[in-house]
Formats: structure tokens, C-alpha cells, sequence
């Protein structure tokens, strides 16, 4: 599996890339993946598409207990399947126009196979979708589709899996023609089949899925998914991720979809279900390990009233029931309780301001949570240079920020 998958970019492109962009081979066992840390995902978490995949991120973290599956920022310039690809895998946009270059190239490349199996979804239109796909592949900025999500999967070698939210996979259905599906590298499935029968499925399940997600129900902007684990253990054992069921329709009867059973192999979809059998060692069962050089805000710079109601997003996405939130909620409670009691000692305005972060109780109430500390820095907390601390110092401090914060910790309550 150890192919160069760097392609030219295209003559066509808007924009060159320069020569350290070049994608390395990623196809081999597993390949590079990208997990933030907590501070970095909050800083990067898209608000608007995690409250519209709520329910399906939440059967996520059912399957990967003490994780939490998040959407990752990507920008709104007409490039965003291919910067959530690239955040997907190396944690930054630095590789989109590279990718762009690859899909282009993909489907020149192949421009039988594609018009081929477009034929069958739209019989005397293939032709004409499969030119109108490539000119958008090679025009920057120009967004991109299903048909893209094949051939962006047979450049990584790996599934693309595309998801939106549970009421909208079910109403409108997944796979080519669904709003979401499963994107297996099809054509290059088959190549490499035609050499060694039934090679697939173990190709399959030594490279990881590139997760991403609409941001909306306006279905214009794709996000990227990534698991961030609050503790190093998190991610030690994992089983599958739920992947949407492609939809297989017989021929004559509704849509065909080109890319998805039955015209692939059921076996080569079976290898991403939802419940992993001891033979399959692909998907989402191994922490990421990825280092990137994306920046980031400094955590400790992140404060007011807005950072604190998104950090309780957060916090509410990532509790596994409404007890473990309650519970979280009232012990932010306590904490800035104190901060507003008056008058106070000297003594008690210090323990007040100082929380340990090894204490046992505070840790399993807010630091194996997502967001939990991210409140708390909201309203000015900083993290101790020196000991694994939170401090709120006097020059941050800000009696009517914390006020409100507390209004809003009260309204999480009901």
C-alpha cells in the first residue's frame, strides 16, 4: 500500500502550490490522522454545525465512551471539502489546493470509469456531468460534490465519510444520491482487485475514514470531524464508528446509485458498519498521533461571555447523560458562588482563586469534560506555570463578567 498518491497540480488552477506542500504518501497502515488537544478543539470547534449534528455526534461519543466527536472550523471560500480533507488528516488547510489539484486529476485521468458509472445514474447525462465535475475540480473555489467525494477517496486511499444530521440521513436518505453516504475509493478498489482478488476489504481496514460533515442544514459548507479524548486513556480500546448505510437500490426501480452497492462489492461496505467484528481493525479503534503545525489561540487569552457559553457547548456535547451536566453545572456554580461572595478574608479570597487541577472530584466533574476548565478561563482563570493549577489573578478578574456567567450557569439549570 506504500504508493505515492502526489500528483501535478492542474494548468488551470488560480493558485500554485508551493513545493513543501506536496502530500506525502498517506495510504500506508493506518496513515497520518489528526486529533486536537482539548484548548485547540474548543478553539476550532464550529458551534453552528455542532449544535445540527448534535444527535449523530452523540451516538459517536455512545460508541467511544470518555470521547467526544467534534466539527472543526473550515473556511467559507468555496474550497471546504478540500480544507476539511486536509484538517481531517493533518490538522490545517496548507494541503486544500494540492488536493484540488489531485481530484482534478483523478477525474481526468480516469474520464471513462467516471462517465461510465455516471451513465448509470443519469443515463445520456453522463457525459455532460462528468465534464461539468472536472471543470469545477479544476477551477478554484468552486465547490465541490458527491462526485467529488469518489474521487477525492481514491486519491487518499481511504473511505470519505460524510455525514449530516440523523432526521436529515433519514428523510433524505444516504449514499450517491442521499445528502450524506459513505465514499469508498471505488476505482482504485477495483484496480487494485484486478491484481489480487479480494484484496479490498483488507486494504479497507488498514487505513482510517476521513470523517466530515455538513455544517448546516443549509448544505453549503463542510466541516471537518475529529475525537478529542479529555484523557490520554480515552482513546486506549474504541470500537467502530456509525457509518450511514449506503443506500441500495435494484436497477429499474428509483435512483441508482453509481458508486454504491450494488455496483460495488457488499463486502467492501461491510468493512465500515457499525459493529466491528474481531477481524476488522480499521475505522476509528486507534488514537491519533498525528503532530501538526496549525495555530491556535492561547487558551488562557479566550475570556468573556461568549467564550463561556460556548465552552458550555461544549460541555453539555461532550457529558454522557443530564446527570453528568447537572452535576458539571453545579460545581461551576459553586466556584464562581465564591468569587461573588462578600465581604471576604484575605485567606478565602486566594482558595477561592485557586483550584488544583489533580484534585480527584474536580477532575471527574469538569476535567474529563470538554469544556469544563474553558469556563472557568472564560472569566479570567489562567493556567499556572508552575503547578497544574487554575488561578484567577486580580488584574483578570471581573466582577460583571462573572455575574452574568453566573446568570447563565443558572439558566443551564432548567
Amino acid at each position: 500500500m506504500a504508493a505515492d498518491v502526489s500528483l501535478p497540480s492542474s494548468p488551470t488552477m488560480q493558485q500554485t502550490v508551493a513545493d513543501d506542500s506536496t502530500i506525502p504518501s498517506i495510504d500506508s497502515s493506518r496513515g497520518p490522522s489528526f486529533s486536537p488537544s482539548i484548548h485547540e478543539a474548543f478553539a476550532r470547534t464550529d458551534f453552528t454545525a455542532l449544535e445540527y449534528l448534535g444527535k449523530f455526534l452523540k451516538e459517536i461519543q455512545s460508541l467511544h465512551p470518555n470521547c467526544v466527536a467534534l466539527p472543526l472550523k473550515t473556511r467559507p471560500d468555496g474550497n471546504c471539502l478540500l480544507h476539511a480533507a486536509s484538517v481531517s488528516i493533518w490538522g490545517d488547510e496548507s494541503r486544500s489546493i494540492t488536493l484540488r489539484s489531485q481530484v482534478a486529476s483523478e477525474l481526468k485521468q480516469n474520464e471513462v470509469w467516471y462517465t461510465q458509472n455516471l451513465e448509470k445514474a443519469h443515463p445520456g447525462c453522463g457525459r455532460a456531468e462528468f465534464a461539468e465535475a472536472l471543470l469545477k475540480a479544476e477551477t478554484d473555489r468552486s465547490f465541490l460534490s458527491n462526485i467529488h467525494m469518489i474521487a477525492l477517496a481514491c486519491v487518499l486511499r481511504r473511505p470519505v465519510v460524510f455525514l449530516a444530521s440523523q432526521p436529515e440521513m433519514a428523510n433524505l436518505g444516504v449514499g450517491y444520491h442521499g445528502c450524506a453516504g459513505m465514499f469508498l475509493p471505488v476505482r482504485w478498489l477495483e484496480e487494485e482487485e484486478a491484481g489480487q482478488p479480494g484484496c479490498a476489504p483488507r486494504l479497507l481496514g488498514g487505513c482510517r475514514p476521513v470523517v466530515l460533515a455538513w455544517g448546516s442544514a443549509v448544505h453549503d459548507h463542510y466541516v471537518a470531524i475529529t475525537m478529542v479524548q479529555p484523557t490520554e486513556a480515552a482513546l486506549s480500546r474504541l470500537v467502530g464508528f456509525p457509518v450511514p448505510t449506503p443506500i441500495q437500490v435494484e436497477h429499474g426501480l428509483g435512483h441508482v446509485d453509481p458508486f454504491c452497492p450494488p455496483f460495488i462489492p457488499q463486502l467492501w461496505a461491510d468493512c465500515l458498519c457499525r459493529s466491528c467484528t474481531a477481524e476488522y481493525t480499521g475505522c476509528w479503534d486507534m488514537p491519533y498521533s498525528a503532530t501538526t503545525q496549525s495555530t491556535v489561540p492561547s487558551s488562557n487569552a479566550a475570556h468573556g461571555v461568549e467564550v463561556a457559553v460556548d465552552s458550555l457547548t461544549l460541555l453539555r456535547h461532550s457529558c454522557s447523560d443530564p446527570v453528568a451536566y447537572s452535576d458539571a453545572i453545579a460545581t461551576l456554580q459553586r466556584v464562581v458562588a465564591n468569587l461573588l461572595k462578600q465581604p471576604v478574608s484575605e485567606e478565602n479570597r486566594v482558595k477561592y482563586r485557586t483550584l488544583n487541577l489533580e484534585n480527584q472530584k474536580l477532575h471527574s466533574l469538569l476535567g474529563q469534560r470538554v469544556g469544563g476548565f474553558d469556563v472557568l478561563r472564560a472569566i479570567g482563570f489562567c493556567d499556572s506555570q508552575q503547578q497544574p493549577k487554575l488561578i484567577l489573578e486580580p488584574k483578570n478578574e471581573d466582577s460583571n463578567l462573572v455575574a452574568t456567567v453566573a446568570a447563565v450557569l443558572t439558566s443551564c439549570q432548567h
